[in-house]
């Protein structure tokens, strides 16, 4: 019997725990959003695979760190890379009992996995990133030009 995508969804949470210390990494945060995406999640003693929407795969990381009291990464969704399986992050779902393959996109998946049904949120602020560099653009606009 094939294991539900609600399953294996908190399954991946928790084993995502697992990294530890590892989340905190930004950058292997960014690689396992590109290898989380676009592809065919299977975990090796479990029977079917999940198949995670943009928005998801932020979701579920995110959640991931929130576990070990560490900020959420806004804008990853669709931030660009999606279903590029970087080594570190391969190697980082190898060692929680994961593997991700290229999804198969000429047909449809029903393990594919969305949002739940709720309205979008409705916070139009600006990433962290986004308000600094604005803030910085702006202050350096009042430099003189360096000769």
């Amino acid at each position: 019997m094939t294991t539900s995508t609600e399953t294996l969804e908190r399954e991946l949470i928790q084993d995502l725990d697992g990294l530890g210390d590892r989340l905190a990494d930004d950058r292997l945060i960014r690689d396992l959003y590109r290898a989380l995406t676009n592809t065919e999640l299977a975990k090796g003693t479990e029977t079917g695979h999940v198949s995670l929407s943009w928005q998801r795969a932020e979701e579920i990381l995110n959640t991931a760190r929130a576990g070990q009291a560490l900020p959420p990464i806004e804008g990853l969704a669709q931030s660009g890379g999606e279903g590029e399986i970087a080594d570190r992050a391969r190697e980082a779902l190898e060692r929680i009992g994961w593997a991700a393959q290229p999804l198969n996109t000429g047909r449809h998946d029903d393990d594919h996995a969305t949002n739940p049904e709720q309205p979008p949120p409705r916070d139009d602020t600006p990433p962290e990133w986004e308000r600094e560099a604005h803030e910085d653009a702006e202050a350096n606009r009042h430099q003189p030009p360096k000769l």
